[in-house]
Parts: C-alpha cells; sequence; structure tokens
C-alpha cells in the first residue's frame, strides 16, 4: 500500500493521489492478451482527459508559455488580498492544468508500458512540474516573513475566505520557522538529509546480492526482495526455512553498513528537532499534518495491552501445522488450502455492490455510477503495468487500474480500490482545488472500509467450514500484518529515536536486540526467533520516511470502527452514521485528518477504534478456534 502525489503549491494537499497496491505472486497462467481483444466496456477511458495525443501536445504547449507568469507575484504576496488570491488561483490553475497532462501519460503508460512514447510524455510533465515547483518555491517562506497581524488582516478578507483553513495551516509552522538566510541554509542541506534513504533504496535494491535455494520440486529459485514474499510462505517448511535464512541472512551480512546508513537517518531527525525547536522527533513529524503525538503513543500502548489474540493465534497455527517448535520460518506458514474458487468480473462487481450496502443507497448508486462509466480497466493485457491502484483527478472521474484474474483477493481488491475511487470522487465533488485531496493519515480509511465490509460478508455467507477457514485466515493475515506489524514497527521507530534523542549509539546489535525484544513481545512465547528475523529493522524502507508506518495500523483500525457502526444498531443510527460517513468521504483536506475522522465518529486519540479492531481479531481467532474444533 503506498500513495504517489504531484506535490503542490506550499501545504495543500491538493492534486494527484494515486494509491498503488503491488501484485501478488501467482503461478504462470498463459500469456495475457493484446489491449484489443479486451471489451470495450472492460477499459477505462483516457480520452476523457484528453481526445488524443495531438490534443495533449497543445495543451502542453499551452501551459509551457504560462510558466514564465507563475512568479510574477513573488515579492508582493502581503501587498493585498486581491494580491495574494491572485498568486494562489494561479499557481492552482497551473497545478490543475499539470494533473490532468499527467495522468493522460500516465494511463497511457500504463496501459501498455511497451510503448516507449508515453514515458517521454511523463518525463517531460515531471520536468516541468519541477520547473513550477522552483517557481512557487519561495511562497510559503514569505508568507511566514509577513507579520502575523498583518496576516491577519489579510485573511480576513472576504475575498480569501476559501482559503483561511490553508492560509492558518501554514501560520501554524510559524513558530518552527526560520528566517530566511536560515531557511534557505535548510534547504541547501535537504539533499544530504535525503542521502541515508538514497543510499538504502540503491545498496538494497541494486547492489545487495541474494544466494538461490532449491524449492520443493528441485527447481533453483533466487532469494530478494520480490520473491521473498512468496517464499515466506510455501507449503515446504525447508523452502521456508532456506528462504528465511538466505534472505535475513544477506541483511545480516551488511548489518554494519545498513546500521550506520539508519542511524545517519535517524541523526538527521535530530538535526532537525534541534534546529527548528520541535519537542521530539515524533512532534516534528507529525506536526504539520496537527496530528497529536498521543495518538501514535496510542496505538502503541493500546495494541501493547492486547496481544493475547495475537498469541492465540501463533498457537493455533502451532497445532494446525502439528509443529513441535513454531519458529520465524511459519509465522507466514499457510493455514489452510485456498478454496478453488473463481469469478468472473462481473459477479465480482455485484458483490462490491452487495458488501457496501451498509454504506448506504446514495453511495450504492453512485459506484454502480462508476463502473457502468468506465472507471476500471479490468483485465492483465500484454505490457500493462501490475499490480492495482486508483488515481483521482480534479473536474474529472477517477481512474483504476486492475489486473483482474477471478480470484478471491481480486474481489477483495476491487473493492479497496473503489473505496479509493469514491474517497477522491465525493472530495472532487465537494471541495475546491484547494481541499480536494487528502492526507496519508486518512487515505486508506475509505479503501479498507469497503474491504473489511467485504470479507465480513463473506465469511457470514460462506458455503462450508473450508471456505469460513480460509476467510478467517485471510482476515486474521490483514489485521496480523496491517495493524500488528506495522504497530511494531512503529514501537521500533519511535524507541530507536528515543536512544539516539537520549544520546545512546544505534548500532546493529543495539537496534537488532530492540527488534528482538518488540517482535518477540508481539508474538509471544510459542514463537522461538531465529534464522535472523531480528535483523528485518534493516530493509523496512519506509524507515527512511519517519513516524510514517503507524498510519497503515490507525487507518486500518478506523476502518473496522467505522464498518461496525455501519453495520450494528438500530436502522436510524445507522443512516445517521452513512451520512457522517459520506461527510468524511467528502471532506477531502478541508479540515485536520485527525476532526475528520471524528466527525465521522472515530476518535483516534482514544483507545476504542484500535480496541473495536483488535476485538475483531480476537473473534476471527475464536471462530477459527471454534470451527477448528468441530472439524
Amino acid at each position: 500500500m503506498s500513495t504517489d502525489a504531484l506535490s503542490l503549491m506550499i501545504v495543500f494537499a491538493a492534486g494527484l493521489l494515486v494509491t498503488w497496491h503491488a501484485p501478488r505472486a501467482r503461478a504462470a497462467a498463459g500469456e495475457p492478451p493484446e489491449r484489443d481483444a479486451v471489451a470495450p466496456e472492460h477499459k477505462w477511458h483516457p480520452e476523457d482527459l484528453f481526445p488524443d495525443d495531438d490534443s495533449w501536445e497543445a495543451a502542453f504547449t499551452d501551459l509551457e508559455a504560462e510558466l514564465a507568469g507563475v512568479g510574477e507575484y513573488q515579492g508582493r504576496l502581503g501587498e493585498s488580498a486581491e494580491t495574494l488570491l491572485a498568486a494562489l488561483q494561479g499557481s492552482e490553475a497551473f497545478a490543475m492544468k499539470a494533473e490532468h497532462l499527467y495522468q493522460y501519460a500516465h494511463i497511457k503508460n500504463d496501459q501498455d508500458t511497451r510503448i516507449n512514447k508515453y514515458q517521454g510524455m511523463l518525463s517531460r510533465v515531471f520536468n516541468l512540474w519541477m520547473r513550477f515547483e522552483q517557481a512557487v518555491a519561495l511562497m510559503n517562506p514569505e508568507l511566514l516573513a509577513i507579520p502575523e497581524e498583518q496576516m491577519a488582516t489579510l485573511v480576513a478578507d472576504p475575498i480569501l475566505a476559501q482559503y483561511v483553513f490553508a492560509l492558518e495551516n501554514i501560520n501554524r509552522m510559524r513558530p518552527y520557522t526560520l528566517d530566511a538566510d536560515k531557511e534557505a541554509i535548510l534547504a541547501a542541506t535537504s539533499e544530504m538529509a535525503a542521502g541515508p534513504g538514497e543510499i538504502f533504496d540503491l545498496f538494497t535494491n541494486a547492489d545487495l546480492q541474494f544466494p538461490t535455494i532449491t524449492d520443493g520440486d528441485g527447481n533453483e529459485i533466487q532469494v530478494n526482495n520480490t520473491t521473498w514474499y512468496q517464499l515466506r510462505s510455501d507449503d515446504d517448511r525447508q523452502v521456508r526455512q532456506a528462504a528465511l535464512e538466505a534472505f535475513y541472512g544477506t541483511y545480516h551480512a551488511y548489518r554494519n553498513t545498513l546500521a550506520t546508513t539508519y542511524s545517519t537517518h535517524v541523526k538527521a531527525d535530530g538535526f532537525n528537532v534541534g534546529v527548528r525547536g520541535y519537542d521530539s522527533s515524533l512532534h516534528a513529524a507529525l506536526y504539520p499534518n496537527n496530528i497529536p503525538a498521543a495518538v501514535y503513543t496510542n496505538l502503541v500502548d493500546t495494541v501493547n495491552a492486547n496481544l493475547d489474540p495475537l498469541h492465540r493465534y501463533v498457537a493455533l497455527k502451532k497445532q494446525v501445522l502439528g509443529l513441535d517448535e513454531f519458529h520465524s520460518h511459519d509465522v507466514y506458514a499457510p493455514l489452510v488450502t485456498k478454496p478453488e474458487t473463481e469469478y468472473d468480473y462481473e459477479t465480482a462487481v455485484e458483490m462490491v455492490l452487495d458488501a457496501v450496502d451498509p454504506l448506504g443507497k446514495q453511495y450504492v448508486s453512485d459506484l454502480q455510477d462508476g463502473f457502468d462509466a468506465g472507471w476500471v480497466d479490468v483485465h492483465e493485457t500484454k505490457g500493462k503495468k501490475s499490480g492495482a491502484y486508483s488515481s483521482t483527478v480534479y473536474a474529472m472521474h477517477p481512474f483504476v487500474l486492475m489486473n483482474f484474474k477471478g480470484e478471491l483477493e481480486d474481489v477483495s481488491t476491487l473493492a479497496h480500490e473503489m473505496g479509493h475511487a469514491m474517497h477522491g470522487f465525493y472530495s472532487n465533488q465537494t471541495q475546491p482545488y484547494t481541499y480536494h485531496g487528502h492526507t496519508i493519515f486518512v487515505a486508506e480509511v475509505a479503501s479498507t472500509t469497503n474491504e473489511v465490509l467485504m470479507i465480513q460478508k463473506l465469511i457470514d455467507e460462506a458455503p462450508n467450514k473450508e471456505v469460513k477457514l480460509y476467510l478467517l485466515d485471510f482476515w486474521a493475515n490483514q489485521i496480523m500484518n496491517t495493524v500488528f506489524r506495522q504497530t511494531y514497527f512503529a514501537e521500533f521507530e519511535l524507541r530507536a529515536h528515543e536512544m539516539a534523542e537520549a544520546g545512546a549509539a544505534l548500532t546493529a546489535d543495539s537496534m537488532t536486540e530492540l527488534y528482538r525484544e518488540i517482535f518477540q513481545k508481539y508474538y509471544g512465547p510459542e514463537l522461538i526467533l531465529d534464522g535472523h528475523l531480528d535483523m528485518c529493522w534493516a530493509r523496512i524502507p519506509h524507515f527512511y520516511r519517519s513516524y510514517y508506518v503507524y498510519q497503515y495500523a490507525t487507518s486500518y483500525s478506523a476502518s473496522l470502527s467505522l464498518a461496525k457502526g455501519l453495520t450494528t444498531g438500530k436502522k436510524r443510527t445507522r443512516m445517521g452514521r452513512q451520512r457522517d460517513f459520506l461527510g468524511f468521504l467528502s471532506a477531502g483536506d478541508s479540515k485536520y485528518s485527525i476532526d475528520i475522522l471524528e466527525d465521522a465518529g472515530v476518535d483516534m486519540a482514544t483507545p476504542q477504534p484500535i480496541e473495536d479492531c483488535l476485538e475483531k481479531f480476537a473473534w476471527i481467532v475464536s471462530e477459527m478456534e471454534k470451527e477448528l474444533a468441530e472439524k
């Protein structure tokens, strides 16, 4: 799960929002067809953005000519409300046109990556965008250099009413913003601060060499960052063990290099804290989006207080697999055989529409319209980008990429991506361009709510015990990976930063010991931690985006809490929650994310949403125990 975005001017979250999900490993099933062989109703419509490539070229030329005027108000933003309005509107108009240019090239490229033309068009848009960013880069510092009283007078002018929240949010950064000369020096250091993450990416993706292992059929397979996800859940225990030792053993061989790389990143965070005057690295990371530190610590504390269901799940897995000992290589072992069920796309659409019925008639109707209007590019074809994603485009419908193959996971992915699409659709319908985006903190909530409603309905209507057990285990693994796993990552990240802030050295040994302690605590006494799994801290790219991973756990917890409210209680109460949910989808970035969720009925500063999620996990484990006892 990830978000890719054209980063728009100043701190507005508006802009292209792409949520992409990586492809799952699957057995080969023959060559995919050429795109021409797919029915028109199963293909998206890039022509809704531009009729053809020539129209795109003309629009690109026009926008490139407009670039010269983007910075015309530089140095004059405090002159008057009219001048500030003109600067903001001009930048937004440019950004929206650039977004449409990007989306067309992006969509055309992804539907057939073999065509180099669209890669070139993408590169040209990015280059234009970078020049635009340079032209508006000084807007924030200039706004923050305006005396507070003068800024208050400007913001009070009715012609800036639409921008009040955005400008006030910029003004919140004033206590942690330095004078122009110092900000310029800090800006010059940004490339060096990004160095550890860039070194990590290059080293782990390009230079790190992994060994090969032999699978159960005698085939040689290279273990790497891609094949690991398939091998860790192989049916053959010896394959899993060999894969784990080969994978994490490779990281262990370079533990000192990787420890120094991450330690340097943490030091850069500490430098930012000291120079700007934040209370801590956590405060510095959460403050820009106005997320209280208590949201982060509450997640960690609440999960730590509710680890018993995870320990029960591990014990159940050990029992079902018939193991005398439960080792690191058994964590992802398949518990239940996958049912041989296939779904055609039309059936999947009906399943999604049926599952989201608790969201109300309006939502279901709008979702049906989206399916009918060709938002989704359905099937795998030659040259098409793998995985799945949803792209939100202002003043346009969303575009959803699928590689639908008829498996249960595809149905779940369709529900998930259409949740993203509807989030963008309602925000675009309701908000001005300024606020049509949304932060990472809420980006996965709408999509996962759909996914939760889908899996719960499938479990409730499972045709037999085997299918029900598979669905329960599928859901248990989702929560284990999205909530428990991301929370122990978050706990590691917090404690590593706290160690550095207290003056302790972050070494390979100290971080491995810390990770081992946390991992053992989460998975409980049944787990024998071996195979260098305690080196996992060394391979997480998200650690180089400080305090990022916790948002996966909070989003999933918020989704489960929302789904619980939408499916329980009296009809009138549920209808009120439907209105609140549509309000959440429509809010965009017009308020702080924590407040938008609270308006929908979820207060992430309290333990309740996390407890709702962990209560559901406990229910899943209990259902599995019951089904297996009766088997």
